[in-house]
């Protein structure tokens, strides 16, 4: 039974669900399901684990933690199994025949190979919502090529888009080919058991880093097929308003968006600079995106010469949306976070850490992560549940 039994949040309760995905993506989408009060089953292997135990170290009460996998396994129960073996894979299909849900994103063809692919074990267990998350999709010519979120990155665009103007792509720092997959696997689960309580039936559900990648895409990938004009890279910037990208200030930056013609002449005005908005340049939207580097330098020599406290108070007073470039820890030291409650803390096995919180607020309540599993921590307790006469206990 989850932590998450008697909240809000235990939606879910009685679900259970095998989470055989490691690193990112599909151990992202196995923990939101954990937020919804879901049992979820880490399998691991023995000895080693996922490899995120090993990502990004620091060190927290003197011992080593992970943070990438700290953020993405808090109130799983971990169990060992090496599935190479043909006794580990038997108590693998026990588990399945009592589970809701199972997540695997091993390398392509690795299921099929061990007979743990979603044909195998939904004639096990039909009412099994069987989900994959793979690199490129489950057909088509890239279908047995790996991939890791850089890769989906760059294969889908985004990285081509990313960075500035005349310099190198980059890569979004934040892992988002696999978290969008992570959110889209969540998302395809939970109608897939929303569905099987109305039907009875379990589904297959796959998910990609591309697909996802594609998906983020699809306003640019739309407009650019329309308009025939290629995407460059645009910094700060996009192509929705003008102006609407970062300012320097005399301090700092800060993010200003006014993207229609009421909202920009007010925010020259506030700027200190009202004629701007009756300069043919820039007098409409149209105009503005066809001169956008002369608004660009126009409204710089005016947030220049005001502080950011200046710039952002005068933009509130109007209503248009900016916002301050802040660091981790700025954002940390920030009033609105502590009002949202968004930082927790978890004991990240026998260690206190600091952690974001449940992302979203359901009747008012956010969800808070339970403990981090050892590697192999409920292996006994598990295979009891399964074999009580076996009296099994393994590490």
């Amino acid at each position: 039974m989850s932590e998450a039994t008697g909240s809000a949040f235990a939606i879910l309760d009685g679900v259970r669900v095998l989470d055989l995905s490691r690193i990112i993506a599909g151990p992202y989408a196995a923990q939101m399901l954990t937020d919804f009060g879901a049992e979820v089953i880490k399998v691991e292997r023995p000895g080693i684990g996922d490899d995120a135990r090993q990502y990004g170290r620091g060190i927290a009460g003197g011992r080593p933690v992970s943070p990438a996998f700290g953020a993405l396994n808090a109130g799983k129960r971990s169990v060992c199994l090496d599935l190479r073996s043909e006794e580990d894979r038997a108590i693998l299909f026990q588990l399945v025949d009592s589970a809701d849900v199972l997540i695997q994103n091993f390398r392509p063809g690795l299921a099929e190979k061990l007979g743990i692919d979603a044909e195998t074990l939904r004639t096990r267990n039909p009412k099994l919502v069987y989900c994959t998350v793979s690199g490129f999709g489950e057909t088509g010519p890239l279908r047995m090529r790996t991939a890791v979120d850089a890769v989906g990155q760059a294969y889908g665009g985004l990285m081509g888009i990313n960075g500035e103007d005349g310099r190198p792509p980059a890569r979004v720092p934040v892992p988002i080919a696999d978290l969008a997959s992570g959110l889209n696997a969540t998302i395809a689960i939970l109608a897939a058991l929303l569905r099987r309580a109305k039907t009875g039936r379990g589904a297959t559900v796959g998910v990609s880093l591309l697909e996802s990648v594609v998906g983020l895409m699809s306003h640019h990938i739309t407009e650019t097929l329309i308009t025939k004009v290629p995407m460059r890279r645009m910094g700060s910037r996009t192509r929705v308003g003008v102006p609407n990208q970062a300012f320097q200030t005399s301090d700092g930056w800060v993010m200003l968006s006014a993207t229609n013609d009421s909202m920009w002449r007010v925010c020259a005005g506030a700027l200190g600079n009202a004629a701007l908005a009756d300069d043919p340049r820039f007098r409409t939207q149209a105009a503005r995106a066809e001169h956008e580097d002369e608004c660009a330098d126009e409204v710089e020599k005016l947030t220049s010469a005001l502080s950011t406290t200046e710039v952002l108070e005068r933009l509130e007073v109007v209503n248009v949306p900016c916002a301050p470039l802040l660091t981790i820890e700025e954002l940390m030291r920030d009033p609105q976070i502590e009002a949202l409650g968004l930082m927790t803390t978890e004991d990240y096995m026998g260690v206190t850490v600091p952690v974001v919180a449940g992302h979203f607020r359901l009747d008012g309540e956010r969800s808070r992560p339970g403990r981090v599993p050892e590697l192999g921590e409920h292996t006994g307790e598990v295979l009891a549940r399964l074999e009580p006469d076996r009296g099994v206990v393994r590490s």
